[in-house]
């Protein structure tokens, strides 16, 4: 393994490792790399473990195939490098694929022989994972798109058995929505009941603005501007870095800042000045890094199930937003491109819920006024 600094002037900082093998077939001397934040025994440590990881992976993925013996986990393991390969596949989108395999790895069998799969076989597997219907649901869909792609690689033979493979209902449908937002009268008694500054300017802000956690970690000072927030590039939290590159193409957007936004971002930058900190992101730790994550989102779903009765994850701040816009008489359409995406199920469910709501109130009131 060797390495090379990505600043010269900085030795000891960002640096990208590099590990060699040979083409199995051409013999032809290849190179992986991985970039790890600076240049110590341990990142080299883990350097070197990803490499002969990917390495591996690699080779297992040109070995010659004989379907009969074919397990899971090595179908699984060309699944995930041809994703890698397609240009069309954003990496976000790669990342969370990978992280749905493995998941339905875990949950089949990775020794499970591919070609005696069956539905019986895999329904019963699903439904011993203990897992939430939804969240079966998102795992079957995932895994049927997998196996499609192992019969076009000639890995499967027979794939008439896949419409066996059950999906469920959604149970308590409503009250599963109140699990993703929450209602204006909820976000002020939360925001009011935040002990920790740092955790409520961050809640604050996602709300307001309807950005991405991911989006909202990856943003540099120069991407807030006095009257629009620039959307060009992600955190992504697995791996620890920022990409300049987003969910999808409508993600890259620009976001205006609205006067009551204004106030929370003239709170963050007063916040973060008065650490006196040598950084040019947005809203970085105490350090002067990225935001970490994993704190936040442990802060807020130990909060919210304090202070409101239910557990709410980071991302349901997003949909949140929808819900404030939409108590405001806000178009769905508008909110989608504010939001950055064409279509969403729960943010369009989301619209519907609370508009619903507003035109049952309008009833009610129209119910006890007399005329004439």
């Amino acid at each position: 393994m060797y390495s090379q600094a990505v600043d010269k002037n900085n030795p000891k900082g960002k640096t990208r490792f590099f590990e060699s093998y040979r083409n199995p077939h051409t013999g032809v001397l290849k190179t992986v790399s991985v970039t790890m934040d600076r240049n110590t025994a341990q990142s080299r440590k883990i350097a070197s473990t990803r490499l002969q990881a990917r390495i591996q992976g690699i080779l297992r993925s040109q070995l010659p195939v004989n379907a009969e013996s074919l397990t899971l986990s090595e179908v699984i393991v060309r699944y995930n490098l041809d994703q890698k390969r397609d240009e069309n596949i954003r990496e976000s989108t790669q990342v969370r694929n990978a992280y749905q395999m493995a998941a339905i790895e875990r949950i089949v069998g990775s020794n499970t022989l591919i070609n005696s799969l069956t539905a019986p076989y895999v329904n019963e597997k699903f439904r011993e994972s203990g897992e939430s219907n939804g969240c079966i649901n998102e795992r079957v869909t995932r895994f049927r798109a997998m196996l499609r792609w192992a019969h076009q690689q000639g890995y499967l033979k027979d794939i008439s058995w896949l419409s066996g493979i059950k999906t469920y209902p959604r149970i308590e449908a409503k009250e599963k929505l109140m699990e993703k937002y929450m209602e204006t009268s909820e976000l002020k008694c939360l925001l009011e009941n935040m002990e920790n500054d740092r955790w409520r300017l961050v809640t604050k802000m996602l709300c307001l603005s309807g950005l991405r956690i991911g989006e909202f970690i990856a943003l540099n000072d120069s991407d807030v501007t006095s009257d629009e927030i620039i959307v060009n590039k992600t955190y992504y939290i697995g791996q620890k870095r920022v990409e300049f590159n987003t969910k999808t193409a409508a993600s890259n957007r620009r976001i205006y800042i609205q006067p009551e936004l204004a106030e929370v971002v003239a709170e963050i930058r007063d916040y973060v000045s008065a650490q006196d900190l040598a950084t040019d992101i947005f809203f970085p730790d105490k350090k002067g890094s990225y935001l970490n994550y994993g704190a936040y989102r442990k802060y807020l779903v130990k909060n919210t199930e304090k202070i409101l009765g239910r557990k709410l994850s980071p991302h349901a701040l997003r949909h949140t937003h929808t819900s404030l816009l939409a108590e405001r008489g806000v178009p769905l359409e508008v909110i989608s491109r504010r939001l950055g995406h064409g279509d969403s199920e729960i943010t369009r469910s989301v619209y519907l819920h609370v508009t619903k709501g507003m035109e049952d109130s309008d009833r009610k009131l129209l119910e006890s006024i007399r005329l004439l």
